[in-house]
């Protein structure tokens, strides 16, 4: 949506019903998915409210039911036609008889949360393709378990095989490795449902490079995000999918989560994500300075 604003704790935005001509309804922007969309979700965590609105206006809104979740997640490609009602969005004002547009909203704080979730399910993807146990805290993000009784969360977890065993020669760490990868795969696959992620086929026109006069229809595949409703969550379900697929993710030296860096690199330095960035690196450099001169000479 093109008029999306900013009220106390909350985005708020025009929502047109599905079955509105697209002429009684405020202009949409139609973006592609770019490198760095996924990146500048998972800093929103600490972010300004300002920044979660920028964000919003650049890449589009999450579509908040009143679930807390995005209103994809319980939409079937057939809606409403199949006699299913879908999840919308949190309606701020009524909306008026006759009328196909009303205002909707939804709390900058689950924008929040899902960015936390997206860093979370990141770093335990690092974690285990060092075959290193993820962090408790990581796990206590991805499932809502609070931040009350760590030490009974820790219990739990280690229990099902998601965490580091207390005593380590009582198990063997490969089954207990592959009980956390099978979590993680599980998380990301609710990530993928949720996001109405799916293969799609459409037809288009396509001209034949020796009759350019002429245009026939070709099939073309794709995989989408596929949503009567906002998108923006399915598209950073897949981005987020390819990101933990590949192996050019990298830990911070600075605040030990993972990130998806621009280049690859140097296994032989120290390498900071962009939050923790230029002040953590001069930090660190001021620290080896002083180190330096309060060693003794000879």
């Amino acid at each position: 949506p093109q008029e999306i604003e900013l009220d106390g704790e909350f985005l708020t935005w025009s929502w047109v019903a599905p079955w509105a001509r697209s002429e009684d309804g405020p202009k949409v922007r139609y973006r592609h998915p770019k490198p760095g969309m996924l990146a500048d979700f998972i800093r929103l965590e600490g972010a300004r409210d300002a920044d979660i609105l920028a964000y919003a206006r650049r890449w589009g809104v999450l579509g908040i039911c009143d679930h807390g979740l995005p209103c994809s997640h319980n939409q079937y490609p057939t809606g409403i036609l199949a006699g299913v009602p879908p999840c919308l969005p949190i309606l701020a004002t009524p909306r008026p008889p006759g009328e196909s547009e009303y205002r909707v909203r939804e709390p900058l704080v689950i924008w929040r949360q899902w960015s936390r979730k997206a860093q979370a399910l990141i770093n335990i993807s690092v974690q285990l393709n060092q075959d290193r146990f993820p962090r408790v805290e990581d796990w206590r993000v991805v499932k809502d378990l609070g931040d009350s009784g760590l030490g009974q969360t820790e219990r739990d977890l280690s229990d099902l095989g998601l965490v580091e065993p207390p005593d380590r020669r009582s198990m063997k760490d490969s089954t207990k490795l592959d009980e956390a990868h099978r979590a993680l795969a599980y998380e990301l696959d609710g990530w993928i449902s949720m996001g109405q992620i799916r293969p799609r086929i459409s037809w288009v026109r396509q001209r034949q490079p020796d009759r350019m006069s002429q245009a026939n229809w070709g099939a073309r595949f794709s995989l989408d995000a596929v949503s009567s409703g906002p998108n923006l969550f399915g598209l950073l379900a897949l981005n987020l999918l390819l990101a933990i697929a590949r192996t050019s993710l990298a830990v911070c030296s600075a605040c030990a989560n993972a990130y998806i860096p621009t280049r690859r690199p140097n296994p032989n330095r120290r390498n900071y994500c962009t939050r923790c960035g230029l002040k953590a690196a001069q930090l660190e450099a001021s620290r080896r300075y002083r180190s330096r001169k309060q060693a003794p000479t000879a």
